[in-house]
């Protein structure tokens, strides 16, 4: 059973992998990193509004060339006090020949707790698949940027509800599967006593 669950995970994550591509920065609140203010106030993602979407505009015509960049500021506190480790992800459409590069900051002013900031950087990467006609205005890209805490310092804490499901799946099923066969292992039992006891009333004709 527990295989039959690890080869589901596999299949699903595969898909996952086909569809859509994934770019994860993992971090520590006490982490030690560069000091840098981006120049405007960015959009903030905090417990209560932890994820945002956004568009890159990508010029078919540029490739390795930067295609944009985003800023955000990461606030930890609040109800994510309890948690010392998080995670930032993008996810795009696996058709954008598009690559995202995430880098981490604390802002010059100490007095900030639990506050990074993250410079999201764009380039375009290659060709379309499937391939497009060229364009004269620039594909709008969208993308999707999350920021979550880690349970344990390892699981995203929107994997956790699904891994507990699992967990009483396989528990139940764990516990189940015994009576199962209890009663299936009966019944053969008696099948072949019945067969026996055929067997030897047709040698006794």
């Amino acid at each position: 059973m527990v295989q039959g669950l690890a080869f589901v995970l596999l299949l699903l994550s595969c898909f996952s992998l086909v569809y859509c591509n994934t770019e994860i920065i993992n971090f520590g609140v006490e982490d030690n990193t560069s000091s840098l203010e981006p120049n405007q106030f960015p959009p903030e993602l905090n417990a209560g509004a932890n994820e945002i979407e956004s568009v890159i505009l990508l010029n078919e015509t540029v490739q390795g060339r930067d295609a944009g960049d985003l800023w955000l500021s990461l606030h930890t506190s609040g109800s994510w006090n309890a948690y010392d480790r998080f995670t930032l992800r993008i996810s795009w459409a696996a058709s954008y020949p598009i690559d995202f590069s995430i880098t981490l900051y604390n802002p010059p002013d100490s007095s900030l707790e639990r506050v990074k900031y993250a410079h999201i950087h764009a380039v375009h990467s290659g060709v379309f698949t499937p391939p497009v006609e060229r364009a004269s205005e620039p594909l709008r890209v969208p993308f999707t940027v999350i920021l979550e805490p880690l349970v344990f310092g390892v699981l995203p804490l929107s994997v956790q509800p699904i891994l507990v499901c699992l967990g009483v799946i396989v528990l139940g099923a764990a516990l189940v599967t015994p009576k199962i066969h209890a009663v299936l292992a009966r019944m053969a039992m008696e099948a072949r006593k019945e067969s026996v006891l055929k067997a030897m009333k047709r040698k006794r004709r």
